[in-house]
Parts: structure tokens; sequence; C-alpha cells
């Protein structure tokens, strides 16, 4: 069976880490003691000034991210990296090395990814950041799956989960209980995956993430389609179809769509199947999803032979 890929990052922790850190930083205050030399005055409002700098580097740097700018992002947010290490400002650093890694990760460029994740890792460790640590390591996680080292990957995000339940974080709980479960599920562990699919929908259920909700049972849907459990895949991905209708996700739609028409297929009912495939088709051609439109032009001639 064909598989469609989701799109890449649904989510990105770091980025909530990042403006609420922005949030709370402050200008650096000089000393009231009279006998401040001029010279350590000009120090103080130089650090100043370039801990101003690297905060717009870094702001600027996830907005490029989020708009799609990859290579621009990367200049701002490696500037903003320089800059924190200069000022000793770890935290920021740590949170910018992370945006990096996203960067690398979203590229392809795996080892680039990791030795990031390495670097900010090891400052999150120093800062005694359990939360940023777990951010980091879930992130890693993904790489090593990318890299099909699933083994490595499942430990990485076991450890990401155990911290995120320390610092009682239920939404990235849930997150990490999703990443999990595509774990298990690239390596047909389709029981394994079930279990920590569902663990994460009902963390997503009980907080109304809705998109995140719907990544899930997309999953779900297929984990049982593995199984020939067609009438519970199909009921999971018409569950997913209602949420991407509701939240206007067209590319997920379609996926939704697609994965319906193979179950019909499978159970013999080629006309359900026609139409499912149909109707997904025409969303990834208003899209321009040439994968997407080559996957289910195979499909619809193999139901036609």
């Amino acid at each position: 069976m064909t598989y469609l890929s989701l799109p890449h990052r649904l989510y990105s922790l770091s980025l909530a880490t990042a403006t609420l850190l922005l949030t709370f930083l402050s200008p650096i205050s000089l000393s009231p003691n009279l006998s401040l030399s001029l010279s350590t005055q000009v120090q103080a409002q130089t650090s100043e000034d370039q801990l101003s700098a690297a905060q717009q580097l870094l702001e600027e740097g996830i907005d490029l991210y989020q708009q799609g700018q990859m290579q621009e992002a990367l200049n701002r947010l490696e500037e903003a990296s320089n800059l924190f290490q200069q000022v000793e400002a770890p935290a920021e650093e740590t949170i910018t090395l992370t945006q990096i890694g996203l960067i690398y990760e979203h590229r392809q460029q795996h080892e680039d990814a990791l030795n990031v994740y390495e670097q900010a890792l090891n400052l999150a460790k120093t800062l005694n950041d359990p939360y940023q640590e777990a951010i980091i390591l879930d992130y890693m996680g993904s790489v090593y799956s990318n890299l099909e080292q699933y083994s490595q990957a499942l430990d990485l995000h076991q450890k990401s989960l155990a911290l995120f339940r320390e610092v009682d974080n239920r939404r990235s709980e849930g997150i990490v209980l999703g990443n999990i479960g595509k774990v298990y599920f690239a390596q047909d562990q389709n029981e394994q995956a079930i279990d920590s699919l569902e663990a994460a929908l009902s963390i997503y259920q009980d907080l109304d993430e809705n998109i995140l909700e719907g990544e899930v049972l997309y999953y779900l849907g297929l984990s049982h389609q593995n199984l020939k459990d067609y009438t519970q895949a199909l009921d999971f991905h018409e569950q997913a179809l209602d949420i991407f209708n509701d939240e206007n996700i067209p590319e997920l739609q379609a996926l939704a769509l697609y994965n319906m028409g193979t179950i019909y297929s499978q159970q013999g009912k080629e006309q359900m199947a026609q139409a499912s495939y149909q109707d997904a088709l025409t969303i990834f051609e208003e899209l321009g999803n040439e994968q997407g439109i080559a996957a289910i032009r195979y499909q619809m001639e193999t139901l036609e032979q």
C-alpha cells in the first residue's frame, strides 16, 4: 500500500518557549556604585545593545521560519546565536540553536540538525531546564526516525516524555506520545502504535487540540488499516476528515479522503473508492501537489484494470 506523508511539522514547541522567554528579558542595569568606571559602563551598555539586537534577530528568524523562508531565517538565527554567546545568554542561545536545528531538519540536513541539537541540549542541561531539554530530545528523536534509526528515536522520545511528565506539560506529553506512536507505526508494530496514539488522543481531546487530534486520528486509521480492521480504520479517517474540514486544511482533507478510498478499495467497494479518490484528486490538483496527484491517479487506474 502507498502511504502519503503528512506535512512536515504541524507544531513547533520551541516557538512558544522563545516567545515566553523574551517576555521576561529585561535590560541590564548599571550598578549604583559611584566608583564604577566609564569603561565598565560602556561595556555594560554594549552588552545591553548586543542582547537587544540578538533578541530582534531571534524574533525575525522565527518569523521567517514560519513564513517558509529558511535561508533568511537561518542567517538571522546564526547571527543571534553568536551574539547570545558573546553576551553570555545561554538560555536564549539554547532556544536559538533549537530553531536552527529545526531549519536543518526541515532541509533534511540530518547530521547538521543533530549537531546543533546536541549543542542546545548541553546548554539546557547546564541551565537545569528540563522543559527545553525535553523539547530538544523530542526533536532529536524525530531526526533519528527520519533516518530510520528507530531504536535511537524511541529512546530519545521516551526520555522526552519522562521530562514532560515531570514538569506536568500535558500538551507536550501528547505530542511526544504521538511521535512514539509514529515510530512504532513505521516499524509495523501496529498494536504498540495504537496504544501510544490512543493515549495522545485522550490528551488532545481533553485540551481541545483539534488539529493535533486530527493527526493522531490519521495515524490510528493507518494502524488499524495495517491490521485489516477496516471498519475501525474508516471510522478514524472519517473523524480526521471532519476535523480537517472544520479547520479548513485542504491538504489534510485530501490525505484523509485518499486513505478512505484505499480502505474502500481493500473492501472491494470500487465505486465508493473512486468517489473518495476523485474528491482527494480535486483538492490535490487545486493545491498543485504532484506527489498526491500521481499517487491517486495510480490508485484510480489500478481500480479500473
